[in-house]
């Protein structure tokens, strides 16, 4: 391989590391809140609500993990209220079992961001803990008054299943 070659191959690995790293994005079209991860699938982005599905295995920890990171850092705080404290739940609905992480943030200004985390599969057949569902929302005055429902601001999320 020439040296120029070689040169301009390497320029091109270091400009693209970065993106290589890059844990999650934001979409144009969405709140700066709402997160897609690498790999996502049949996204839906508009103003305020944002949707998608990937294959991430159950409890989906790291998930959980970078999009609390992501909200406190921009001052947004958890509610006790929500799965952030409890962890996952399950039930039927309807011929689907579901697992569900829904957890909510406040900030300052008093708005709510939701993230529903789901895994869902036939309710006959044995679980299907592989395919993970995301929706996520912000509502610009959807948490005035929830003051007193905040946690600590250093209580990590609660990823196992209640």
């Amino acid at each position: 391989m020439s040296m120029r070659r070689l040169v301009v191959v390497a320029a091109l690995a270091l400009a693209l590391a970065p993106a290589c790293q890059r844990k999650f994005t934001t979409p144009v079209k969405s709140s700066p809140e709402l997160i897609v991860f690498p790999g996502a699938a049949n996204v839906s982005a508009a103003g305020d609500s944002l949707s998608y599905d990937l294959d991430v295995p159950y409890p989906a920890r790291e998930q959980i993990d970078l999009i609390a990171d992501h909200l406190q850092d921009g001052a947004w705080r958890p509610l006790q209220r929500s799965d952030y404290a409890r962890g996952w739940s399950d039930f039927v609905d309807q011929s689907q079992h579901i697992y569900q992480w829904m957890a909510e943030w406040r900030n300052s200004q008093g708005d709510l961001v939701t993230y529903t985390l789901q895994y869902r599969y036939p309710a006959s057949e044995s679980p299907e803990l592989t395919h993970l569902y995301v929706t996520a929302k912000r509502q610009p005055g959807g948490a005035k008054g929830l003051q007193a429902a905040d946690l600590d601001p250093n209580t990590k999320p609660n990823a196992n299943h209640r």
